[in-house]
């Protein structure tokens, strides 16, 4: 139990947190699925198959899941708000480089980066909310974290 947590609930300081995990929460959802209603343009642009157009969204997808098992041990290290800021703008940079892609195989590199990028957030996230909320403010915040998938899910369908 936490003696003298940082951020409570009901401040500016927590709806500012809380509302940055939100929107980290919705650019992950999103970055991973945005290529989805583009697959076949890629197919035609790089002229591939449907199927190996589809890997842009299945690699970025494996490779979030692997950066997963690292990122909490690395956030202990090295800090989780410096590498929850470090994934974000790595995802941002790499999601411009990926308009510029010449190649099929370099358009999965990228992909395959950014989902390492990507998983910067999900993990470290709840380790973050459980280590600078307090305790009547964690189940909002974790609440409020979710939504942002929840919501970058609904605009994808919409």
């Amino acid at each position: 139990m936490k003696d003298n947590p940082c951020i409570q609930e009901h401040t500016v300081k927590f709806k500012a947190a809380s509302f940055a995990l939100s929107i980290g929460a919705f650019l992950v959802f999103s970055n991973l699925h945005a290529i989805q209603p583009i697959l076949p343009l890629i197919s035609t642009e790089f002229n591939v198959s449907s199927a190996i157009a589809s890997l842009s969204v299945s690699i970025m997808t494996l490779t979030l899941s692997f950066s997963l098992l690292f990122f909490g041990p690395l956030s202990d290290a090295v800090g989780r708000r410096n590498l929850i800021t470090i994934g974000l703008i790595a995802t941002s940079l790499l999601s411009i480089a990926l308009c510029f892609a010449p190649t099929f195989t370099l358009l999965l590199l990228l992909r395959a980066i950014q989902g390492i990028a990507l998983g910067s957030l999900p993990v470290i996230a709840y380790a973050y909310i459980g280590d600078e909320f307090s305790t009547k403010a964690m189940g909002v915040a974790i609440g409020i974290f979710i939504s942002g998938n929840t919501i970058a899910g609904w605009a994808e369908e919409s």
